[in-house]
């Protein structure tokens, strides 16, 4: 039933608006809407939220504004209700509150109902100074004390070392560039492919591209290497605008050269989007899944359970249902026994305050944990080493 609702939320819905709604940015031929509306549906991306993905993030991700292209085309008929959507999905995560305001600025070009639309960009922008201000008192607080922790204020320390980056880079550009240029080819290869395949018609109308500029920031800045792939939940938030963009565009350029020239456009961008998902979605029938070496993330051998899977399971059945007990471990072998620790890190980090530690060296480290490949050797052999932990194969 989730697999099914969610597949009414992403895929359905969208594309039954284009078809219902779209006429006014769309080629008037149905042959022609009906490409651009179908394009939607084989986005690599829409393969992750359907086929990978859990319900409730693909909920999110989907009706969350910028990322619903229902508001993005309901704000030229019912701005205020898109404008409602947008404030409930902004609530759903801190940078969604960034895409929300850009959102708004968005809507403001409008012909109508620019003062509701400037109205609530004050609404985010104040609430973006709320949650900077928020990591800010956490920034300057005993994060671990036991009277933080019984009143629930633990926050990961991901959003912390975020947020320390972020002050860094204010009072030092050299940081600010070294994150522009770490994973500088990963980085260009995201942006060139997100416009790529729709042959950057999408540049044509940069007005609608205005609500991506937090997320592109966000890719372009972060350290983070899953910030910048195609085939990752964080670029969400482009497929709305881009899909937009390049239908008002594709209607100017019907209006001024005809539909037998859009529709032999459109017939290229299909093609050209059929290959990028072979190439890079998460799918059976992608190179992803099919040739090794292509992605560490979506191979087959990543879902098969052979022996060597089989004693990894019985190592984490070793470990203690007592949640207090620290685990440390690595991102390929995390688990529902690690999950619902009161402590839990990835290796190496805080290893020497663990109680148990759970690797397996046969798997790649996954890039998101941003781990040096040569520091984690180092670390491991201090562990072989330590007298406080006994080596288990």
């Amino acid at each position: 039933m989730k697999k099914v609702l969610t597949i009414l939320v992403i895929i359905v819905l969208p594309v039954s608006l284009y078809a219902s709604k779209g006429g006014d940015y769309l080629p008037i031929t149905a042959f022609n809407k009906n490409i651009v509306a179908y394009r939607y549906v084989i986005i690599p991306l829409l393969g992750l939220l359907t086929g990978f993905v859990f319900f409730m993030l693909a909920l999110k991700n989907k009706l969350n504004m910028p990322d619903s292209v229902k508001e993005f085309l309901s704000v030229h008929y019912k701005k205020i209700i898109a404008l409602i959507a947008i404030t409930i999905g902004a609530l759903a995560k801190e940078p969604y509150i960034a895409g929300a305001f850009f959102f708004c600025l968005y809507a403001a070009f409008g012909k109508r109902g620019r003062r509701p639309a400037i109205i609530f960009a004050v609404f985010f922008l104040a609430l973006a100074s709320m949650a900077l201000f928020h990591a800010f008192m956490f920034y300057h607080t005993a994060l671990t004390t036991p009277s933080h922790k019984a009143a629930g204020l633990i926050v990961q320390s991901e959003y912390i070392d975020n947020f320390l980056y972020l002050k860094d880079a204010l009072h030092k550009p050299s940081v600010l560039f070294h994150s522009i240029f770490l994973y500088i080819d990963r980085k260009s290869f995201f942006i060139i492919f997100q416009f790529l395949p729709f042959l950057f018609i999408p540049f044509l109308r940069l007005k609608e591209l205005i609500p991506t500029i937090p997320f592109f920031a966000i890719s372009i800045l972060s350290i983070r290497p899953l910030h910048s792939a195609l085939d990752c939940q964080y670029s969400a938030a482009y497929i709305a605008p881009i899909l937009v963009s390049l239908t008002v565009a594709l209607k100017g350029l019907n209006d001024r050269y005809g539909k037998n020239f859009t529709g032999s456009i459109l017939l290229f961008i299909l093609i050209m989007v059929v290959t990028v998902n072979i190439a890079h979605s998460p799918s059976l029938v992608s190179l992803n899944f099919l040739k090794e070496g292509w992605s560490d993330t979506w191979h087959r051998k990543t879902y098969i359970i052979g022996k060597h899977e089989e004693a990894l399971r019985k190592a984490l059945d070793l470990i203690p249902k007592d949640t207090a007990v620290k685990v440390v471990c690595q991102n390929n072998t995390y688990g529902g026994e690690i999950a619902n620790r009161e402590f839990s890190d990835v290796f190496p980090r805080k290893w020497q305050d663990s109680y148990y530690i759970i690797l397996d060296l046969k798997k790649p480290l996954f890039l998101e944990d941003n781990i040096n490949p040569a520091g984690f050797m180092i670390e491991f052999e201090k562990l072989r080493q330590s007298k406080n932990f006994q080596l288990t194969l």
